[in-house]
């Protein structure tokens, strides 16, 4: 399985951490792992901070951020308080809850 996310994020988040691997790129877009790993954990939890807004002068990138997040979506069970925006919720397998 694989997710189709904007790049803009993703080139961000990669400058300072590991991300998972791109399977496939477009002009906009690239195509991820979607298996869950340690990169895919640290990816997913700068997503929520991005998305949430915390980052100050860097409107294209939490929009970004909140475009992957409604794709990668949060793991079931974990405490994440995104507000604003519908997030799905996935199980570790990757399945929606």
């Amino acid at each position: 399985m694989r997710y189709r996310i904007p790049k803009r994020y993703y080139i961000d988040h990669v400058i300072d951490c590991e991300a998972p691997e791109v399977l496939h790129q477009t002009k906009q877009h690239y195509w991820i792992s979607a298996e869950e790993t340690d990169d895919m954990a640290e990816f997913r939890s700068r997503c929520i901070f991005y998305a949430e807004g915390w980052v100050d002068g860097c409107h294209e990138i939490i929009a970004s951020a909140q475009a992957t997040l409604k794709v990668i979506g949060i793991l079931e069970g974990e405490d994440h308080p995104v507000v604003g925006f519908d997030v799905p919720i996935r199980s570790k397998t990757n399945k929606p809850v």
